[in-house]
């Protein structure tokens, strides 16, 4: 199989290594598609410590299909569609503890499952926030984890305002149900 290896700085290296096996506790998963994390970016660019140090397999938000259970593990069937939330998203198949993955629920296409470890963080930090219907929340920045943001703060019952200089990213905003939008550079 193939898997995307950083290995420090703005190298990268797409590798043959052999198909892992999940051992016990563990499944292996054939990963669908996995999201690009500004914090991998910023590792890359030299702005963030990474966790331990390079070489890793890039991708920590993605989802796939179980294609194989270690011994032990009862609770996840081959064939079922998971998201995941560890390493090695950018490889064909990647092999984690089942107490990290998730189970999509049936309908929700593989392809969102990209968004479960996002909006996970997001549903963090809105919870740490507490809003309430007697709050007024200003979310800056309009991009798929500030629009997030906004609609887990609007369910909470908070009125949402919306900073974001791109007007599609407003326009999404206000389509969403913030209550206003505003342009910073105006």
């Amino acid at each position: 199989m193939r898997q995307l290896m950083w290995m420090g700085g703005h190298t990268q290296e797409l590798q043959d290594v052999p198909m892992p096996e999940p051992g016990p506790g563990h499944v292996r998963i054939r990963v669908h598609a996995c999201g690009v994390c500004m914090t991998e970016v910023h590792y890359a660019e030299g702005l963030f410590q990474t966790p331990e140090p390079p070489p890793f397999v890039w991708g920590h938000e993605w989802g796939g299909t179980v294609d194989a259970v270690g011994p032990g593990v009862t609770e996840i069937a081959v064939g079922t569609a998971v998201a995941a939330s560890s390493r090695a998203g950018f490889a064909e198949y990647a092999v984690v503890p089942a107490a990290n993955v998730v189970v999509l629920p049936a309908g929700v296409p593989l392809d969102a499952a990209i968004f479960i470890e996002p909006l996970a963080c997001c549903y963090a930090s809105v919870r740490a926030a507490a809003p309430t219907a007697a709050m007024t929340a200003l979310v800056t920045g309009a991009g798929p984890m500030g629009q997030m943001v906004a609609q887990l703060t609007r369910l909470a019952g908070a009125r949402v305002l919306v900073s974001d200089p791109d007007e599609r990213c407003r326009a999404l905003a206000a389509e969403l149900g913030a209550a206003a939008t505003v342009d910073p550079l105006r």
